[in-house]
């Protein structure tokens, strides 16, 4: 934490934070208490709001109801902020590889977890760093849409050094990851993600054709690697 004052900052909660692997953190409305959600090493995902000051952290519970619709809705809650009226909270969520905005309804007294998640936005991008207005009544975020694509670069190899300006070999609505050619060096395989969903696909580098090699609805895959003799393709499933 640093004051406005430009004093250096100084570390907070570090005591509290010890055996967090995932954290993150923002202020409780009352400017006194920090808010955390985080993966703890024995006590899984939790929420948690800490005086500056000293005093008992107080753990958040989850209704029945909470519990159900974040299993329903397989959504992964990042960054968030409270609402000024410090009776809901609101979430960066992640559910088929799409960031939206999502709200839960609190007790404000108990700092219970009560009604959702219930999801705000719908864009097929990212919506990040959201912000709540005073009165609660509307919030701001950013929108961005990115995609990782291949490229191939000329490279010069008794030099050592690229020899002009690359191309782009995936298509600009595909993210695409962890490529690896196939061993004559004329294709290679990848991980594509579109739509939440993801594939392992070929790619021909003579013809530029693209086909699918394998999907499997609610998996992840990465790393595919041929094998020496061109017969096989390995994996990682998640």
């Amino acid at each position: 934490m640093v004051g406005l004052d430009e004093q250096l900052p100084h570390e907070v909660l570090s005591d509290f934070l010890t055996g967090f692997s995932v954290l993150y953190v923002a202020w409780y409305p009352d400017g006194q208490r920090l808010s955390i959600w985080g993966n703890h090493l024995k006590q899984g995902w939790s929420f948690w709001t800490v005086p500056l000051t000293g005093g008992a952290p107080v753990k958040s519970e989850f209704s029945a109801e909470v519990v159900k619709q974040l299993k329903a809705a397989d959504v992964t809650l990042r960054n968030f902020q409270w609402a000024a009226t410090d009776d809901a909270l609101y979430f960066e969520g992640v559910t088929q590889s799409v960031r939206n905005i999502w709200k839960i309804e609190t007790d404000a007294k108990s700092l219970r977890w009560n009604i959702g998640p219930e999801r705000l936005t719908t864009n097929a991008g990212d919506d990040t760093d959201v912000t709540i207005s005073r009165d609660g009544k509307k919030l701001a975020d950013a929108t961005r849409t990115e995609h990782t694509r291949l490229w191939s670069l000329p490279f010069e190899a008794a030099a050592g050094r690229i020899k002009g300006e690359g191309q782009p070999i995936t298509a600009p609505d595909v993210a695409a990851f962890h490529p690896d050619f196939f061993p004559d060096g004329q294709k290679l395989a990848y991980v594509a993600q579109q739509a939440g969903k993801q594939e392992i696909r070929e790619k021909s580098l003579v013809n530029g054709q693209d086909r699918v090699l394998n999907v499997v609805d609610g998996q992840f895959f990465a790393y595919p690697r041929w094998s020496p003799d061109s017969k096989f393709l390995v994996y990682r499933r998640i």
